[in-house]
């Protein structure tokens, strides 16, 4: 319909499409002007519910992937996000989000190797916002791009014949 016919299945275009439905489903409720969203998108946590609200609670909506598989940096989170920095709650954390490294802990043991009952040892993570607003923009396809572009001509002009 607007002449787009190449790179609508990549993370980018998952958030655009998930801070488009946001906006439009705020306008049809007249929630639009109460509940503006994040104003740039800069891959930090947002929840619109955290900021507060007076007269009408924020439009609540549950993540429903089907089958889709839950790795890390799947698209169905580029259209959550997108719908979270529209302005709509959606129940959520980083842990999903590209930018997101679990750091594994260091497991003690005694003398003779055997695991510590009393040391169990427990997963942290860390999340790089500047990862995932890279993602957002698209940035990793582009690096991707000049990378092909410049190593392997001939795997360039398949990859990317549409563009």
């Amino acid at each position: 319909k607007f002449g787009i016919t190449a790179g609508l299945t990549n993370y980018a275009a998952a958030y655009a499409t998930g801070l488009l439905c946001a906006r439009r489903l705020l306008n049809q409720l007249k929630m639009d002007d109460q509940y503006k969203g994040v104003e740039s998108a800069d891959g930090e946590y947002f929840d619109i519910y955290e900021k507060g609200f007076e007269g009408r609670r924020p439009f609540k909506a549950m993540l429903d992937v089907g089958l889709i598989r839950t790795t890390t940096g799947n698209r169905v989170f580029g259209a959550m996000k997108g719908a979270v920095d529209g302005g709509l709650h959606v129940p959520h954390n980083t842990k999903r989000f590209p930018g997101y490294r679990v750091e594994k802990a260091v497991v003690v043991t005694n003398k003779r190797g055997k695991v510590e009952k009393d040391a169990k040892a427990k997963q942290s993570g860390s999340y790089d916002a500047k990862e995932h607003r890279d993602h957002i923009f698209g940035i990793h396809v582009q690096k991707y791009f000049d990378l092909m572009k410049k190593d392997n001509k001939d795997k360039f002009k398949d990859h990317f014949s549409q563009w």
